[in-house]
């Protein structure tokens, strides 16, 4: 297992290509279902023996399936305390997850665009991401899956209420559309909160780099629906494409307005990123994070040379902590990784 994740380590997910709809700003698209199998309580009031059965069922369907027939299988519970940080980074796991003792797995695609947590806090955790602005093709596969899946487990599911859930704000149909953004101008020009303000109350939610509890770094933001209850898949995603083109089209506009009005100003914090990353000999996560952000908002106004997108979306991967450690193979402490982080940027990067 051990082994698997190390290979894990110099391949890239496929939803880190830089490709698809709008990908300067929308990084990815994600579509996640909570399922629950009928007859069994719910995780966190379910017995061992029960999670055991459960994860079988699930490991079981899963092998009649074609989205998920040859997928990786890890037994959390068997992985050592870096390795799932390493999942949690490649966002295939939740910090919960991670952290949890229970018996609990975790399957995933080659390509990592699909991966199916078993026994977090729903039986099933299901999700599906692709690059760029694709929130439907991510809806497409993902409901393809549990179409599958649901031949081969009885989900609970109440005529009155929906699909079943532990946390109520996922009952009904259990669906939750996310992308992930950067948004560098809005923040910039100061905007950001007020056009927060304005999409909260149509349903929206506003997480931070790691999603649900995590701070906000470098400009970039989680958005996804906030509410299932009464509505249909499509009825959600139909409300929230809108206002994810809404936040796409006031990004560019801020752009425009940085580029004309307050070029002297953005260039100096761009050029300042490009020649901290070009000297540093040490850096944080989080400098990092600010620094590539400013990078990456100069070259998307021209002020740069042009630098693959996907080369971006990977270093916002490889340089997380146990992502360093994984690769040099060894636990470091927190100097050693910073260090190693800033060499692996000046190589990545080729800014010299």
């Amino acid at each position: 297992m051990s082994d698997v994740i190390d290979k894990m380590t110099s391949k890239m997910a496929d939803w880190l290509s830089g490709e698809g709809r709008d990908s300067d700003i929308v990084i990815s698209s994600r579509a996640r279902l909570a399922r629950n199998l009928l007859n069994f309580p719910f995780v966190d009031r379910s017995t061992e023996d029960q999670q055991k059965t459960i994860l079988s069922a699930v490991l079981s369907a899963a092998e009649n399936t074609e989205f998920l027939k040859n997928a990786l299988y890890f037994d959390i519970s068997s992985v050592n305390e870096l390795n799932r940080q390493f999942l949690v980074e490649r966002r295939l796991i939740s910090t919960d997850f991670a952290e949890g003792e229970n018996p609990r797995g975790l399957l995933v695609t080659a390509d990592e665009q699909i991966g199916v947590m078993i026994n977090e806090e729903d039986h099933l955790r299901i999700q599906v991401i692709h690059s760029g602005f694709s929130l439907e093709k991510a809806w497409y596969d993902v409901r393809q899956l549990d179409q599958e899946l649901s031949s081969y487990l009885d989900y609970a599911f109440s005529e009155r209420f929906g699909y079943l859930t532990a946390c109520p704000t996922n009952v009904g149909t259990g669906v939750r559309f996310s992308v992930f953004v950067h948004l560098p101008a809005l923040t910039f020009t100061k905007e950001i909160e007020g056009v927060f303000s304005e999409m909260i109350p149509a349903g929206i939610a506003v997480r931070g780099f790691y999603g649900e509890g995590s701070q906000i770094i470098g400009n970039f933001f989680q958005i996804s629906n906030q509410y299932t209850l009464g509505w249909t898949e499509q009825g959600i995603l139909d409300r929230l494409i809108p206002l994810i083109n809404c936040f796409i089209t006031k990004e560019r506009s801020a752009r425009e307005h940085v580029r004309n009005d307050q070029r002297v100003t953005i260039e100096d914090k761009v050029f300042r990123a490009q020649g901290i990353l070009t000297k540093a000999k040490v850096l944080s996560f989080i400098e990092f994070l600010d620094l590539l952000s400013a990078l990456r908002f100069g070259i998307d106004l021209d002020m740069l040379p042009k630098i693959d997108g996907r080369i971006f979306n990977e270093l916002m991967v490889l340089t997380q902590p146990a992502h360093i450690q994984k690769t040099e193979g060894k636990v470091l402490n927190e100097l050693e990784r910073d260090i190693l982080r800033a060499t692996l940027v000046r190589g990545k990067l080729n800014l010299n």
